[in-house]
């Protein structure tokens, strides 16, 4: 577990906890909740950082239940 990157540490913490099955308003609330979070906490950095980091692991597991296995395969689909 060591070499593995956020989205796949991500992805291995949601496949053992949830069924891959994607909930636009579940991801939404989740993001909005983390954003409050975030703008409750404007003078700590402690706090903002952990609105953050939440999330980046909500969007990646967001993307793990749409069905992406990786990270380059979110990449390749935002390339132009």
């Amino acid at each position: 577990m060591l070499n593995l990157n956020a989205y796949e540490r991500a992805a291995i913490w949601n496949e053992a906890r949830y069924s891959r099955v994607y909930s636009n308003e579940l991801t939404c609330n989740m993001i909005d909740e983390e954003l409050g979070e975030y703008f409750d906490n404007i003078d700590s950095e402690v706090e903002k950082l952990d609105a953050l980091c939440d999330i980046m692991f909500v969007a990646f597991g967001a993307l793990w239940k749409i069905g992406f296995d990786s990270l380059d395969e979110v990449v390749a689909a935002n390339e132009w």
